[in-house]
């Protein structure tokens, strides 16, 4: 869950491009393909649209916050 809120951070508040978000990820180590976050996307924006109150991008921030904090702690752990 911690990546894709990463990507959807990424995406929506940085406003990066899917071909930066997989350059960045393919230099870390996790090579995501182009289908894969497009279908992630679609899930997610399904969700949200569904959702009740559509709260629920709040939930994104705290989940990147507990990625940072794993990466700070141990990087090998986090991203392997």
């Amino acid at each position: 869950m911690s990546l894709l809120a990463d990507i959807l951070i990424d995406k929506y508040v940085y406003h990066l491009p899917f071909y930066r978000i997989i350059q960045k990820y393919k230099e870390l180590g996790v090579v995501p393909s182009d289908s894969m976050l497009g279908d992630w996307f679609s899930e997610v924006y399904e969700a949200y649209e569904n959702a009740p109150g559509k709260r629920m991008i709040g939930c994104w921030a705290h989940a990147r916050r507990k990625f940072v904090e794993a990466m700070d702690e141990s990087k090998k752990l986090a991203s392997g």
